[in-house]
């Protein structure tokens, strides 16, 4: 029988976790003993059937979402998604998402788009126009919220604004889970374009 005291340790680290880390973020594997693997589940269960594994010293693991319990980390696995303990994984150091500092690759369809961002800098490129430089000149939190960012950019020719929210999103094309969303506006000299899409920590 699990001790009282030993039960509200193991319910309030998870719950300690979640309220400190500001998701999606990357996760580095430890703990795992040498000559084994961290095992990638279908399910946040260890009897959850073995989809694939990260080796013991992987690093740059982006999280997109805890389980119910907080207990395992919901992650991308090829073209779908798995889960893995969070006991063996350590939050990398650094700024959150938010920040804008750490390097962000956002895309959408419909055209087929693509926006990266790193630490002031910027690129939009959109099928069959081609790449565009943006500058980051204005990175905007939310009052009151955590998982909610706006970004002004500008161009030699137009200004633009970015609204990016941690949540669950989708591609369209495939069974991968993202945890950022966002909706970029440009405005240039023939008007005003949207575009919405989603956004990973990963290349």
């Amino acid at each position: 029988m699990i001790k009282p005291l030993l039960l509200a340790t193991l319910m309030i680290v998870p719950q300690t976790l979640a309220a400190q880390v500001n998701l999606p973020a990357l996760f580095n594997v430890t703990g795992v003993v040498a000559g084994d693997v961290l095992n990638i589940r279908t399910r946040p269960s260890a009897s959850s059937p073995i989809i694939g594994a990260f080796p013991r010293n992987a690093r740059g693991i982006e999280v997109v979402a805890l389980s119910d319990d907080g207990r395992w980390g919901q992650i991308n696995s090829d073209e779908g998604t798995g889960y893995v303990a969070l006991r063996f994984l350590d939050l990398q150091a650094g700024p959150s998402w938010t920040s804008m500092q750490v390097p962000l690759s956002c895309f959408g369809t419909e055209p087929f788009w693509s926006f990266t961002a790193i630490d002031g800098d910027a690129v939009l490129d959109v099928m069959d126009s081609g790449p565009v430089d943006m500058a980051i000149t204005d990175v905007i939190p939310a009052a009151g919220r955590s998982d909610v960012v706006g970004v002004q950019l500008s161009t030699r020719s137009s200004t633009g604004f970015a609204s990016l929210h941690a949540t669950q999103c989708s591609d369209g094309m495939s069974d991968r889970a993202f945890g950022i969303s966002i909706d970029l506006f440009v405005l240039h000299a023939e008007g005003a374009t949207g575009y919405s899409g989603c956004c990973s920590l990963q290349p």
